[in-house]
């Protein structure tokens, strides 16, 4: 099947930044679950800093994807 060239570069676009960020996302990840599960006590700040650092992920990814 044929994929037409736009299409084709956004894959690669997504797919190199998958590879880049794939240890990135992998350690976001895992913060997640050890603040879900532990019993740490989380300050304002730390809950401002983990908002703001979705908040780079999510513009990385619409640059990278185009939007």
């Amino acid at each position: 099947m044929f994929k037409e060239p736009g299409k084709s570069a956004a894959s690669e676009r997504l797919k190199r930044f998958s590879e880049e960020y794939n240890v990135h996302l992998s350690s976001l990840e895992d913060a997640y679950i050890m603040a879900r599960y532990t019993s740490k006590h989380y300050t304002l700040r730390d809950a401002e800093e983990s908002i703001q650092l979705v908040e780079i992920l999510s513009r990385i990814v619409r640059e990278e994807v185009g939007l």
